[in-house]
């Protein structure tokens, strides 16, 4: 494996799914909020309980004051006991509690489908990094190889030395070794290495830019799961949850106390509490609500953008800032071979077939 692929792979794992709240999670936290209750009995209660406060305002005021209020516009409602309004206050609880529970019914669904979609996108862009990083060492082997290509048209002139080192790299490149001294075996090597060298060059220049695209897409995709599961996730859902429970566990020790205790029962710190719970979801609720429509608004905004043509850039420039490689500045190549080399100078092609030709005493 190479540098520039381990590195590469070892960032592609940092975004691990682990990292995202479990659906199973959040189905947990809305089943354990969305109980349901036969509030009928307290509907029942609550009208029994008006029925006693209206009794009781008739018997402290009497008629002749009632009639005395009503026509000099000074006749005020009827001042709710407080079993009363704790029962209003329960009715108004579950109702609250179910509006809630159905706002967020369809979180652990978006969850689900977002953790199958960023495992997707992780598998997506690891292998995009591994074809993108072998491209990465195949260009740089190009490059080298097209130095050897170009020192093949000026075997004549090397040392002894360089010209061993030659054959060593061509008998690499093609697999076979084959004697450069000869003008004609040497015209055809180099006709062929370097078709094959500019072949591999423009292949990898062709298909570089459709995989950094791709790349780039996957993983502005996971950024945008991954700042759902933060924003609406981690700090809005699991937040409200943790408000509705609370809530659920009020309402419970008020309909407890109701039943237990009466109509003398004295609930006013319960419902004082439970007033603010409904206060905090509904407009958790509500700000949830006016997000989603914004959302869509700025949907449909976002698709009459269109996208900013890309600036030129070197090519392994690119590579390396899609594979997060720092970039390193790349000075000009010394021919290994020659001290002023022509690396792809043209000589006149000499017809001939190619055939392996053997080394052997002349």
């Amino acid at each position: 494996m190479s540098d520039y692929e381990a590195m590469a792979i070892v960032k592609a794992g940092e975004t691990g799914i682990d990292r995202l709240v479990a659906a199973q999670y959040a189905e947990g936290c809305l089943a354990r909020v969305s109980a349901a209750y036969d509030i009928s009995p307290y509907v029942t209660q609550l009208g029994t309980s008006q029925e006693d406060d209206k009794a009781a305002y008739r018997k402290r005021t009497g008629l002749a004051k009632r009639i005395l209020l009503k026509c000099i516009g000074k006749a005020k409602p009827i001042k709710p006991s407080e079993r009363t309004l704790q029962l209003e206050r329960i009715l108004m609880a579950d109702k609250e509690m179910k509006a809630s529970a159905a706002v967020f019914k369809e979180i652990p669904a978006t969850i689900k489908r977002n953790s199958e979609r960023y495992d997707m996108l992780v598998s997506q862009e690891q292998a995009l990094v591994a074809k993108i990083s072998g491209d990465r060492a195949d260009y740089g082997a190009a490059e080298k190889d097209r130095e050897v290509i170009g020192s093949i048209l000026d075997y004549g002139t090397l040392s002894e030395a360089d010209r061993k080192r030659v054959d060593e790299d061509v008998m690499g490149m093609m697999g076979v070794g084959i004697e450069l001294s000869d003008a004609e075996t040497r015209q055809r090597a180099y006709k062929r290495l370097s078709a094959e060298n500019k072949s591999l060059m423009e292949r990898i220049k062709i298909n570089f830019p459709f995989d950094e695209r791709e790349l780039e897409s996957a993983r502005r995709q996971m950024q945008v799961i991954e700042q759902y599961d933060r924003e609406k996730v981690r700090e809005g859902f699991i937040p409200a949850m943790d408000k509705l429970h609370e809530l659920m566990c009020e309402l419970n020790e008020a309909m407890n106390k109701a039943d237990v205790e009466g109509p003398g029962a004295d609930l006013e710190g319960i419902s004082q509490r439970c007033g603010q719970h409904i206060a905090e979801l509904k407009a958790m609720r509500e700000q949830k609500e006016a997000e989603a429509e914004l959302e869509k608004e700025v949907a449909k905004d976002m698709k009459k953008l269109e996208p900013a043509p890309r600036a030129e850039e070197d090519i392994k420039a690119r590579m390396d800032k899609a594979l997060g490689i720092d970039f390193v500045q790349y000075g000009a190549s010394v021919m290994p071979y020659s001290e002023s080399p022509a690396p792809f100078a043209e000589e006149p092609v000499i017809e001939a077939d190619f055939t392996e030709v053997k080394q052997s005493a002349r």
